[in-house]
């Protein structure tokens, strides 16, 4: 009797770690993995539309302010400084909304997203040539974009442009910051990238895709910003050591440089013959107001004059598009 017990409690131990060998070998049921999403147009698409998405467009969304003054003012500050395209690096919001909010580790958790999706475009079969180099020219505008918003926020920052996987060595993980000079010169070459493999136009439901011309355009922004931090940057220096290992600044005598940049990058859209004015010829100043306003409040209908155009599919019973 006892050599059957043995008999049986070995066949249970053997069937219990058979079963749990089974467990551990299937595919987790909460994530697709990148070779999944990017084996076909929908996957590559629907992962595109998150990076759009999560990108730091101008959206000028608002934020609740308090249990005391709903949406009025909170200790001086309107409402709409609380929208991600206002927020910077130092402010602590308090308790009651985004504490201590910080872009940067949101930017770099959508880099490595980018990253990722720029580094498996060669792999991905199904497309051809051309097509690969257009999807790539869009990762590249959108990691533009990116790093322009943590360049206005920090000044000189890591420049990451490959898929980190994660290593118990993390000190092979940590990046050092660039100088901001560095960091802005990567932006601009990083547009230049995208301007050489986007698109002239888009139609059907692409429109709302980066195209050429809005790459040139976030060139000359981004060019003209680094322009006046270097013009200007004497009236309000900061000091200290991360000013002085260049990490925030920039020397006045590359002022003219960006500059120049700005004004080619412009040039470069105008003489395009793709976007134009909307209503270019107003009949009287009350016009040109109202065709301003149009192009502000609703740019769907100024299509010749918005060259990116942040979609809303929803919007709320208060009137605040989401």
């Amino acid at each position: 009797m006892k050599n059957k017990n043995n008999i049986w409690v070995i066949l249970l131990v053997l069937l219990s770690f058979t079963s749990c060998r089974d467990i551990m070998d299937l595919d987790p049921l909460d994530r697709v993995s990148s070779d999944v999403i990017f084996s076909n147009e929908e996957g590559i698409r629907s992962f595109l539309a998150n990076l759009y998405y999560r990108s730091p467009f101008e959206e000028f969304n608002y934020t609740f302010n308090g249990p005391h003054t709903g949406w009025g003012l909170w200790h001086g500050l309107l409402s709409d400084v609380l929208a991600d395209n206002a927020a910077h690096s130092e402010f602590n919001y308090g308790p009651t909304l985004r504490t201590s909010f910080s872009y940067w580790s949101y930017g770099y958790m959508l880099n490595r997203d980018m990253n990722l999706l720029l580094e498996s475009i060669p792999e991905i079969g199904f497309l051809d040539e051309d097509r690969k180099n257009e999807l790539a020219g869009e990762i590249h505008f959108l990691r533009a974009f990116n790093y322009f918003a943590l360049a206005k926020w920090y000044g000189g920052v890591s420049i990451i442009q490959n898929y980190q996987e994660y290593t118990s060595d993390v000190e092979s993980l940590k990046v050092p910051r660039s100088t901001e000079k560095d960091t802005w010169d990567f932006i601009l070459a990083e547009c230049d990238k995208a301007i050489q493999y986007l698109p002239s136009s888009r139609s059907g439901k692409d429109t709302r895709r980066v195209t050429k011309c809005a790459a040139s355009a976030l060139k000359s922004r981004v060019a003209l910003h680094a322009a006046s931090i270097a013009k200007y940057w004497y009236k309000a220096p900061l000091s200290g050591e991360a000013a002085s290992l260049g990490l925030v600044g920039l020397d006045a005598s590359l002022a003219n440089g960006y500059y120049e940049q700005c004004i080619k990058a412009s040039q470069a859209v105008m003489e395009s013959g793709v976007p134009g004015l909307y209503n270019p010829s107003p009949a009287s100043v009350g016009e040109a107001i109202n065709n301003y306003t149009a192009l502000v409040q609703n740019p769907n209908i100024t299509p010749e004059e918005a060259l990116l155009v942040y979609g809303y599919t929803k919007v709320p019973v208060d009137g605040h598009a989401m």
